[in-house]
């Protein structure tokens, strides 16, 4: 939730500034001094916060559409339109690195603390076999196009994940808006919500000492 107060750039990964980080380590700071100082207020705190979610979750909304508008939106919604064709080029290109790892994590991982993890380090070492043997056989095959093109593998797929953030981000905030109309009543109440429980957090002040 604290970071959904920030307002992201249209490339969310790029941050050219350090408040991220001050904000989580003082909200962090702020949650351990109120768990050593009073156990009520964290229950509360807690069952606010629970209470809030689960409504979220009942009306299928995310907490940054309550929170914030991203910059640059009507950019967004071109990308999804205008981007279709290289998300279908990334995504057929690397199929086979986008659902083998999958596959393998669904099929052989128990604990979800080893999922991520055995994820990427299969992506990786099948991306690492991958990747030449499509160079070689679009080369035999192609030619310097082939090549060339084979060479654009990675960038579009890489443009495809970002294609699929932005796409189900404009399709959160669309459900959003049209839920804001039909059903204004209980988006007022996790804005009312959202509000008290940031309040509760900005109105914590650690004592040193």
């Amino acid at each position: 939730m604290g970071r959904h107060n920030l307002v992201l750039p249209f490339f969310q990964w790029r941050f050219d500034t350090d408040d991220r980080r001050i904000l989580e380590k003082n909200l962090a700071d702020k949650i351990n001094y109120l768990s050593k100082t009073s156990a009520e207020e964290t229950e509360k705190l807690k069952e606010k916060v629970k209470t809030y979610t689960e409504l979220l979750s009942s009306g299928r909304l995310k907490d940054d559409n309550v929170a914030r508008k991203l910059d640059l939106g009507l950019l967004r919604y071109f990308a999804v339109i205008f981007g279709f064709p290289v998300f279908l080029a990334g995504y057929i290109g690397n199929l086979i690195p986008f659902i083998v790892p999958k596959y393998i994590c669904d099929k052989l991982i128990k604990d979800p603390r080893f999922y991520s993890s055995v994820y990427i380090g299969s992506g990786t070492v099948l991306y690492l076999i991958y990747f030449p043997i499509l160079l070689i056989l679009a080369g035999i095959f192609a030619g310097w196009t082939g090549l060339l093109l084979g060479l654009m593998v990675p960038l579009t797929g890489y443009l495809s994940l970002f294609y699929r953030e932005i796409f189900w981000e404009r399709f959160r905030t669309l459900r959003f808006s049209i839920k804001s109309v039909t059903n204004k009543p209980f988006i007022n109440d996790l804005k009312a919500r959202r509000r008290e429980i940031k309040s509760i957090l900005d109105n914590i002040n650690i004592i040193k000492g």
